[in-house]
């Protein structure tokens, strides 16, 4: 097959930003840790990330869009933001201990930011 042969082919994509929203409604680990990759690897911006999500997204939302407004955040707080530090405000430590019988005893630390 020669290149000329494929001169009016046209692949689809969508773009990086376009392609992490499309990740918010599942939010799967899978989900997220596509979009935490996708944020090392394309210069994606939080601002545009949100932009797009307030004008495109958000009002065709079925559902509990809340839900989907506190994922986005927290995506760009854990993703978007240099070690999920939030600039003036300071984070803590939080320990939470796993009731679930099968992670018994299991301690976890996340370091959250202080509420405003």
């Amino acid at each position: 097959m020669s290149p000329a042969t494929l001169r009016h082919l046209r692949l689809p994509a969508l773009e990086s930003h376009d392609l992490a929203l499309s990740k918010l409604a599942r939010n799967s680990p899978i989900d997220r840790n596509n979009v935490a990759q996708l944020a090392k690897a394309v210069p994606l911006d939080a601002k545009i990330l949100r932009a797009r999500y307030r004008a495109e997204l958000r009002p065709i939302i079925t559902g509990d869009s809340d839900h989907h407004d506190r994922t986005l955040e927290m995506w760009i707080e854990a993703y978007f933001l240099m070690g999920g530090e939030i600039p003036g405000r300071p984070l803590r430590t939080m320990t939470v201990r796993a009731h679930h019988h099968r992670f018994a005893g299991c301690f976890s630390q996340y370091r959250i930011p202080r509420p405003a």
